[in-house]
């Protein structure tokens, strides 16, 4: 899910759901919110790091490994 304006972290977690099988009920569950805020979730391009790491421990995966891609490191050290 990027392009040249980034990520859109949303739809990587709707996907990583879909793909794990798993309900926004579930992952409502697991962050500490209600199933409604998941479905929001998905539409957003970009959300707080503290819930993308409470996301990425429910679903056991790194998504912030997504925006780690898009690093350039010789573009940072210049």
């Amino acid at each position: 899910m990027a392009n040249q304006e980034g990520i859109h972290i949303g739809k990587i977690i709707e996907n990583t759901m879909r793909e794990q099988g798993r309900t926004n009920k579930w992952l409502a569950e697991r962050i500490c919110v209600c199933p409604p805020a998941i479905s929001k979730i998905y539409k957003k391009k970009s959300i707080d790091a503290d819930q993308i790491l409470l996301i990425s421990r429910a679903l056991s995966v790194d998504l912030f490994r997504y925006y780690s891609d898009l690093l350039h490191l010789s573009d940072i050290s210049k």
